[in-house]
């Protein structure tokens, strides 16, 4: 090759590829992807040149020949050859239909140009450390000096696993189809099992945030929702909710990681596990928004929704299907229509921009605002109770051969080849703790239990009225009349089936609130429900839905369920405003 050729690359050489090593391949590395391409008779096959993005690629790691290997005979070398692995998950058209999966692919190339180990390790370590440094987006330019000598440091998260979430899987989802896979992206770990609801809010509060790079949620959206709302309530609040927060579906609806991948512009309805672990593995962070509320219980900070009417009575009243996983929504939206309910009630909202009220329906300013009595308290656990689990011994070179979903970062390679990069840096789970908010290793000392000082001059208390005069360039407006359901949406899922705010974004600054109002047939219900699936329901002429800077809903029917990132609050008034971009996650 000619020494212009080789100027326009980062690496460039020849490797045999593991475990078939007859064909030599020509393999480069640019800025942004991986090729590599057969080599016959010195030339490179031009018609089976591979290129492989950096978008689907998650991680290196150098490798030897292990102990049990080095007596046998072995086709791809000796004990001296060394070896790069690229962990790469590309999406591949499958053989139905035109819809796309992640599927795991571990490239491995062998180093066997010197004749030490000590040589060929160099080599493979060079390759490794520029492509996780262009990963990790520190190439600038074609000079690669800096990128073959220094590693990128690996990130350690703090892992929240509720194991009585959803169907009650979510530690043996983590344990067996996600820890290898964190591995293979650098990521260390120290794993906390929740044991009793407001578990993961202590550890929030008392989080000593400079030992950690951020805090993944192996749960349902409860654990998320008590995260959040332990940052928020310490002193240091500001800081505190700046911690990037992941999140892997454990639960029964999963509202964030189907909103983190839809973002993305991955599956939601297949792989969404698979999708947003991958994403996770990506190391890229946004801002997001978040809601103050104020219900009857005090005042929340919420990530997802407020619901109050159908909505939340499916989300509630489904509780006794939890073991269905997500099609206990579907159970329970089937029984709350055919037994359909509607709900009297004062709307109010602070629109970004004018609010015409449509002319088929009015607004009545004939009812008095009542005081909600004999309310509706199912009997139910909270969603974050979690029981002690039993210890389970964790290993990053786990197979999953069970029928629940795409295998995760499986090491086809334990058998003969070491993982050096892995023995140099403890990247197994540390002992499992089930400690009950207080482990001084993990956390800091000191009362954190404090409110957070969180201005929000748009609301007023909940027993006064709301401010009616003109406000940041908007007037209030009120409608009183009977709702088949509210929903103040800021995620644009709601579970895989409900894409119900699909003009939402992170960190857009706004309250998506969508309302349906009586009358509206069962069979028109059902078919807007069934359009929630594809976003398409806000065309329809029964849903309306207005950006917000604030919302106010004053039930006037005294039995009900008023639902906040699905946690059931106490029934009564329920207000929120936007809090611009305060949160970080996890979104790839």
């Amino acid at each position: 090759m000619a020494a212009g050729d080789m100027a326009t690359y980062l690496m460039d050489s020849r490797f045999p590829l593991h475990p078939k090593t007859s064909v030599i391949y020509h393999v480069k590395l640019t800025g942004s992807s991986l090729i590599y391409a057969p080599v016959i008779k010195g030339n490179h096959v031009q018609n089976k040149t591979v290129t492989v993005n950096f978008d689907d690629i998650i991680g290196c790691h150098c490798m030897k020949n292990s102990d049990k290997s080095k007596n046998t005979s072995l086709s791809h070398g000796d004990a001296t050859s060394a070896y790069f692995c690229i962990y790469t998950y590309p999406q591949i058209k499958k053989i139905l239909g035109n819809k796309k999966t992640r599927k795991r692919n571990a490239l491995t190339f062998v180093v066997n140009t010197s004749e030490t180990l000590e040589e060929n390790m160099k080599i493979a370590v060079r390759w490794r450390l520029t492509l996780v440094n262009c990963l990790r987006g520190q190439h600038t330019g074609l000079e690669t000096e800096s990128l073959v000598t220094q590693a990128p440091a690996s990130r350690r998260v703090l892992v929240l696993v509720n194991p009585h979430s959803g169907p009650g899987k979510a530690l043996k989802i983590f344990q067996e189809r996600v820890v290898a896979l964190l591995a293979e992206a650098d990521y260390q770990h120290h794993l906390i099992v929740t044991d009793h609801s407001g578990h993961a809010k202590e550890i929030a509060q008392t989080l000593e945030l400079d030992k950690w790079y951020g805090v993944l949620i192996v749960s349902g959206d409860g654990l998320i929702y008590e995260v959040i709302n332990g940052l928020m309530t310490r002193p240091d609040w500001q800081e505190a909710i700046k911690t990037p927060l992941g999140c892997v579906p454990g639960g029964s609806g999963n509202a964030m990681c189907c909103s983190i991948c839809h973002s993305a512009g991955e599956t939601v309805k297949e792989n969404l596990l698979l999708n947003s672990v991958f994403l996770l593995t990506k190391h890229k962070i946004s801002d997001m928004d978040l809601v103050a509320v104020d219900t009857l219980d005090g005042r929340a900070y919420s990530f997802l929704s407020v619901v109050w009417g159908l909505i939340a009575d499916i989300d509630i009243e489904s509780e006794k299907y939890r073991y269905l996983g997500n099609a206990r929504f579907t159970v329970g939206a089937i029984a709350r229509i055919l037994n359909l309910r509607t709900y009297r009630g004062k709307l109010s909202f602070l629109p970004i921009t004018d609010y015409k009220e449509p002319p088929r329906l009015l607004i009545h300013s004939n009812s008095q605002l009542t005081t909600p009595t004999n309310e509706i308290r199912p009997k139910n656990l909270p969603r974050t109770m979690s029981a002690p689990p039993t210890p389970v011994s964790v290993s990053v070179n786990h197979t999953d051969q069970s029928e629940s979903g795409p295998e995760l970062g499986t090491q086809e390679l334990a058998n003969d080849l070491e993982d050096v990069t892995l023995a140099q840096v403890d990247y197994k789970d540390e002992d499992i703790d089930t400690t009950k908010g207080q482990d001084t290793t993990l956390l800091a000392s000191g009362d954190h239990c404090q409110a957070a000082d969180v201005k929000t001059p748009l609301l007023t208390p909940l027993n006064q009225p709301i401010n009616t005069e003109e406000d940041q360039g908007g007037h209030w407006v009120t409608i009183e009349d009977d709702f088949i359901t509210v929903a103040a949406l800021y995620q644009t899922h709601l579970n895989p089936d409900l894409l119900a705010a699909p003009l939402s974004h992170f960190n857009d600054g706004v309250i998506h609130l969508m309302f349906v109002r009586s009358p509206i047939s069962k069979g028109q219900l059902i078919n807007l429900l069934t359009t929630m699936e594809t976003g398409k329901h806000i065309d329809s002429p029964h849903v309306e839905t207005v950006a917000v800077k604030a919302f106010r809903i004053e039930p006037l029917t005294p039995r009900g369920n008023i639902v906040v990132d699905g946690e059931l609050m106490k029934y009564g008034p329920v207000q929120g405003q936007i809090l611009p971009s305060p949160a970080r996650i996890m979104t790839g």
